[in-house]
């Protein structure tokens, strides 16, 4: 058996992935199962100390994990979409003729950061001609606009009277076998860039005013997660010490070569999703 903490906490975005989800945390509620063919973990943080543990806000985050870049076909899409549609309305408050804000997160000249961004191109805002509808939104990174995302959401918010915000973002995740076929979905907003550690001002309830909904997609994954994989699947019972400067400086993210693709297709997915709330 692997001794306790042989290797260290690595780098990731995904709820399930913090501690290896182990249910026996404290504060904690963890359950897998399947809907629509697809495995979805769920995990609830119900206090400040599986907080701390996990190193996640308290709340919900469900994580469904379609095929490989999402070479489905057009059942699966649809039933896909379904799913996520019906767990964004689960996690959304209750419609009602306020609009919901969409925000494309990310770098749309960054593939493995357009997850967002391309996301947004496919969502038709409807909210100027029905009341309840959707407004869209793509700030960009700071470099780009010159200012927070969140300041930008904010605004919006408070002018356009928006009862929540669907926040799409790429994220980064500890294993590569869920690059760009993993959704999260969580009610407890997203602070932008703190995967790859240059975190910008949080989007949630307390920055923007309202319930702020993220959508995940992890596209990259860092050196030290590539190098305690492979040292897994050898059957290493500890992280050589020697390694151990990765865990600090932690400073190159990598995709697969098939991230074009897989953005492309999990914006698509994500999109298709969205629009089935309209």
């Amino acid at each position: 058996m692997r001794p306790e903490n042989s290797f260290p906490e690595i780098r990731t975005d995904l709820a399930c992935e913090r501690r290896r989800a182990d249910p026996s945390i404290p504060g904690t509620n963890y359950r897998e199962y399947t809907q629509s063919g697809f495995p979805v973990t769920a995990l609830t943080v119900t206090s400040e100390e599986g907080a701390k543990e996990i190193g996640k806000p308290e709340g919900t985050y469900l994580t469904v994990t379609f095929p490989p870049l999402f070479e489905m076909d057009e059942t699966q899409t649809e039933e896909g979409a379904a799913l996520i549609a019906g767990y964004l309305t689960a996690l959304l408050p209750p419609r009602d003729s306020r609009p919901i804000l969409i925000v494309g997160l990310g770098n749309a000249a960054l593939t493995a950061d357009a997850v967002g961004p391309l996301t947004t191109r496919q969502i038709p805002a409807t909210a100027h001609y029905e009341e309840g509808g959707l407004l869209v939104l793509t700030p960009g990174v700071t470099w780009q606009s010159g200012t927070e995302a969140a300041s930008l959401v904010h605004g919006v918010v408070k002018e356009l009277d928006a009862a929540a915000v669907i926040a799409i973002d790429a994220l980064c995740a500890r294993s590569t076998e869920r690059l760009a076929c993993t959704v999260q979905l969580a009610d407890t907003g997203i602070t932008p860039g703190s995967g790859i550690r240059l975190p910008r001002s949080a989007l949630d309830r307390e920055t923007v005013g309202v319930p702020v909904i993220a959508v995940g997609i992890p596209t990259v994954v860092s050196s030290t997660a590539l190098v305690c994989e492979a040292l897994e699947r050898a059957g290493a019972d500890e992280f050589p010490p020697a390694f151990l400067s990765l865990v600090e400086e932690d400073c190159l993210y990598v995709s697969p070569k098939e991230i074009d693709e897989g953005v492309t297709n999990a914006a698509r997915l994500i999109a298709r999703s969205i629009r089935l709330l309209a």
